[in-house]
């Protein structure tokens, strides 16, 4: 088999994989139209949509969405940012180092979905302190007023956080896709030497300050969300209901995986491509960072 084929085999896998994970909570959620639960016909405050719509927006639209961000923020934001960043390091020169054109790494997608998962409660609890909106307009009036009567946590809840999460999804996936795209080009900068002006005194990937930056508030704020979860369900402990919601709200990772998985796929496929030959246009390959690569 050709690496070629290799490659469209694992694309193919990956989009049979996110689309099989949609399409039977999109079944469940028409299933269950008629009745009284969350994905009932009672309107959501959040999007004044009906609970099956609120559903269905976080499950099939947001992903959409995601799709759409990632397509579309790198190419607008990314040329911005370098702009941004040759003004504020003046000493530095732009190179590049050419990356193998490889098939889609699974190891880094895994990695990449992490940071998102943790980004994507960070960001949620972020917006919730400052009251950009509320986990109770995430829940229909009749859902609302049971959960306050049983004194069950409304943001804790599975279904609230699935709504939080499609709503902040497309979001996080702008913020990250700016980040992939300058680290998957294989953008470096260089400051030279005062004592020649052919030896490089400081070499770094473009990406390192920026990823940097944001998985740093990905992993305080993600974990912290993660803590004050498990302390609300700690209470539940004694209880096998606990351990599963806990349980349940750790596994998130995984339909977060499954959501973002088709918008990565066609940023890998076409986004990155594209925006690579855009981006270290008129720029000289490194010729140290050759050398090195010879030798490695």
């Amino acid at each position: 088999m050709t690496e070629e084929n290799k490659t469209k085999k694992r694309i193919t896998i990956l989009l049979i994989v996110g689309i099989g994970y949609l399409v039977p909570w999109t079944i469940m959620v028409v299933m269950n139209a008629g009745s009284e639960s969350t994905f009932g016909p009672e309107v959501v405050p959040v999007f004044g949509l009906p609970g099956t719509m609120h559903m269905l927006f976080a499950l099939v639209i947001s992903p959409l969405i995601c799709i759409i961000v990632v397509m579309i923020i790198p190419v607008l934001i990314a040329p911005v940012f370098l702009r941004l960043k040759k003004m504020m390091l003046r000493k530095y020169e732009n190179t590049f180092i050419q990356l193998e054109e490889d098939p889609i790494d699974l190891k880094k997608f895994f990695k990449r979905s992490v940071y998102v998962f943790l980004l994507t409660f960070g960001l949620i609890a972020t917006l919730l302190n400052y009251g950009v909106f509320t986990a109770e307009s995430f829940v229909n009036p009749t859902r609302l007023q049971e959960m306050q009567v049983g004194d069950e946590s409304i943001l804790y809840n599975l279904l609230t956080i699935f709504g939080l999460v499609g709503a902040v999804l497309p979001i996080v996936i702008g913020l990250w896709s700016i980040g992939w795209i300058i680290e998957d080009s294989g953008l470096m900068h260089y400051k030279l030497s005062k004592e020649s002006s052919f030896s490089y005194f400081e070499i770094e990937p473009v990406h390192i300050r920026y990823n940097a930056i944001v998985k740093g508030y990905a992993g305080i704020t993600g974990i912290l969300f993660l803590i004050n979860a498990a302390q609300y369900w700690s209470q539940f402990f004694d209880d096998i209901v606990g351990y599963i919601n806990f349980g349940l709200l750790v596994f998130y990772l995984f339909p977060i995986m499954m959501m973002i998985m088709p918008a990565y796929v066609l940023y890998w496929k076409f986004c990155r491509p594209y925006m690579t030959k855009k981006l270290i246009k008129n720029l000289k390959e490194s010729e140290l960072l050759l050398e090195m690569k010879f030798k490695s």
